[in-house]
C-alpha cells in the first residue's frame, strides 16, 4: 500500500494519503503468512503491517516504533497480527491514523540484533520508501557504517 500510494497524495494529505490509498485498494487487502525470528524470539502467523526500524516514525510520520533509538544498537520490530474478526481496516486506519499508540492490544513488539522473516507468497516491503520484492529477509545491525564528521 505504501509504495502505491501517488507521491503528489503524500504532499497533500500526509499520512492521511496512506488510508486513502488503502481504502481504494481495500478490496486487495490480505493476510501474509510468514515466521519471523531474532535471537530470543519466534513468532509464526498472519500480519496486517510489520515494521522495523531504528526510528520511531516511517513515511508520512507514523509512528510505528515507539521505543526505538537510533544509537541503542537494536532494530525494533513492530508486528500487527491480522485480525481474525473483520476488522482489519479499522486496525489499518487507526495504525496509520495514531501509529501503534492507537492500537489497544494484539501488537509484538521487540528490540533485536538481526531478524530473519520468510513468507509463504511473495510480499512487498519498502526499505526507506523502496519498493522490493520477495519472500525471504535478512535485516540487521551493521555497527559504525556511517562515518560522521566532527
Amino acid at each position: 500500500m505504501t509504495a502505491q500510494t501517488d507521491p503528489n497524495l503524500k504532499r497533500i494529505l500526509g499520512g492521511a494519503a496512506y488510508l486513502f490509498t488503502g481504502l481504494q485498494h481495500f478490496s486487495e487487502l490480505v493476510a501474509c503468512e510468514g515466521r519471523i525470528e531474532s535471537e530470543g524470539f519466534a513468532w509464526e502467523g498472519a500480519f496486517l503491517a510489520l515494521a522495523i526500524g531504528n526510528g520511531r516514525r516511517a513515511g508520512g510520520g507514523i509512528n510505528l516504533c515507539p521505543r526505538a533509538k537510533l544509537d541503542d544498537g537494536f532494530l525494533d520490530l513492530t508486528i500487527l497480527p491480522f485480525p481474525s474478526s473483520g476488522r482489519a481496516i479499522d486496525l489499518l486506519a487507526t495504525l496509520l491514523d495514531s501509529g501503534v499508540d492507537g492500537v489497544n492490544n494484539g501488537l509484538i513488539q521487540t528490540k533485536a540484533r538481526n531478524i530473519s522473516i520468510e513468507t509463504r507468497e511473495p510480499v512487498q516491503f519498502n526499505l526507506d520508501g523502496e519498493p522490493m520484492n520477495g519472500q525471504s529477509w535478512r535485516i540487521g545491525i551493521r555497527h559504525h557504517q556511517i562515518q560522521f564528521r566532527r
